[in-house]
């Protein structure tokens, strides 16, 4: 194994440790949480854009393997462009996939709560359907009440 290689190594591994010090801070730990609820607000209100950068991180990544493979390892040159260009159809395949189907859950999400929304309403204008023809009883029952009264105030002031 060369000395690049191994530092590489090195510094993936310092890396982690570094990361996981930081990470089991308990000060440094609430921040990170004010800090992750604005990144989520950001990332849901910019979802699209963000899958695009990641796809364009995850081509930049894929070039970077081809590279690392043709300079550190004694692989044939065509061995390592088959192998980058495989990777990176995989990674963009299943980034496109991801998209797709939140894209999906989302539009169903939204028609699930149209949908809903269309049912609540149409339970209260059946409601005040109901109340309204309900009024319309009571009104035609006091216009034949009011009608019987006249006729009988009628008929008295005909009779003197």
């Amino acid at each position: 194994m060369s000395i690049e290689a191994m530092i590489m190594i090195l510094m993936i591994i310092l890396g982690v440790i570094s990361a996981m010090c930081i990470w089991f801070l308990k000060e440094i730990a609430q921040s990170l949480k004010k800090l992750r609820r604005i990144c989520v607000e950001l990332i849901n209100r910019n979802e699209s854009m963000f899958t695009i950068s990641f796809i364009f991180v995850f081509l930049i990544e894929e070039v970077m393997l081809i590279l690392i493979l043709a300079y550190f390892f004694d692989l044939p040159k065509w061995v390592s462009v088959i192998v980058g260009i495989f990777a990176l159809f995989v990674v963009t395949t299943a980034t496109f996939q991801k998209f797709i189907w939140e894209y999906k859950f989302k539009w169903s999400e939204e028609a699930r709560k149209e949908a809903k929304n269309t049912g609540e309403i149409m339970d209260e204008q059946e409601h005040a359907i109901r109340q309204s023809m309900r009024i319309q009883e009571k009104q035609e029952q006091l216009i034949i009440i009011l009608q019987d009264k006249l006729e009988k105030e009628h008929r008295k002031s005909k009779k003197k």
